[in-house]
Order: structure tokens, then C-alpha cells, then sequence
């Protein structure tokens, strides 16, 4: 049997923007963090008023699809896990701490975890199973 998937904001993103509600489907089945929610909304911020590759009702279709999701998905509140750890795995892994905690919660949890931020996979496969937004047969 599969471990349970642990989705990161980049996988999140990448999902709903390529496959829309076809994507919650894998995504419910799994969890995300509480902070990936932040995490999303504030990159879903950055391609419309930095990148400027979305527009306002994009993003806001955007944010309503992530809020709609959750509603189906686990949410896993970080606080739960230990902080102790993610910041030795920062450390020691040269990740930001956000990536450090998704690492040590699907570590902990158990989980494979779903990114597609190149570094943390690379430094995640060390631990854990790992997929990205790309490998259907593991979603």
C-alpha cells in the first residue's frame, strides 16, 4: 500500500492550474499543512501583482478553487510536529524552513511528499518517498 500523499504549495498550485477540479480528486485523498494554504495564497499574490501573469479575477478564482479544496482535503495543523526538528533539517539540508517543515511532517507522518521545488525533492528523497505535480502514477 501507498503512503499517504503530503502536498506542498508548489504542487498545490501546479495541479489546479494545469488539471483544475480534476485535480482535487488526489488532492483530497491526501493532506496539505495549514501553512501551505498561506503559502499558495501568497504565491498566487506574487504571479498577479509581481509577475503580473494573473489578473485579479484570476487569482481570485484561483484562491476560491484552493478554499474550496480544503474543504475536502486533511488538514495538518504544523504545530503538531516539532519544530526542533524542521529547524536541524533546515540546517543541515540548506532549506528554508517552510520546505523543512513539509520534509520533517511527511517524515513524521509517515507521507510521501508531492513538490515540485527541485531542491526539496532532491533533499526529501533522502527520507522519504517522493512525486511531483507531473507523476500521475503516483498521485
Amino acid at each position: 500500500m501507498k503512503p499517504p500523499l503530503l502536498f506542498d504549495a508548489s504542487a498545490l498550485l501546479n495541479l489546479i492550474l494545469t488539471q483544475g477540479e480534476q485535480a482535487f480528486e488526489p488532492i483530497a485523498q491526501g493532506a496539505l499543512l495549514d501553512l501551505t494554504l498561506y503559502e499558495a495564497g501568497n504565491s498566487i499574490w506574487k504571479l498577479t501583482n509581481l509577475h503580473k501573469k494573473l489578473s485579479s479575477e484570476e487569482a481570485g478564482n484561483l484562491i476560491a478553487a484552493v478554499e474550496k479544496l480544503t474543504a475536502r482535503t486533511k488538514i495538518i495543523t504544523y504545530s503538531m510536529l516539532h519544530l526542533t526538528e524542521a529547524m536541524q533539517t533546515a540546517v543541515e539540508e540548506n532549506l528554508t524552513f517552510y520546505d523543512a517543515a513539509y520534509l520533517e511532517a511527511a517524515r513524521s507522518l509517515g507521507m510521501t511528499l508531492v513538490t515540485d521545488d527541485r531542491n526539496l525533492r532532491q533533499a526529501a528523497a533522502k527520507y522519504v518517498e517522493t512525486a511531483g505535480s507531473d507523476s500521475p502514477k503516483q498521485l
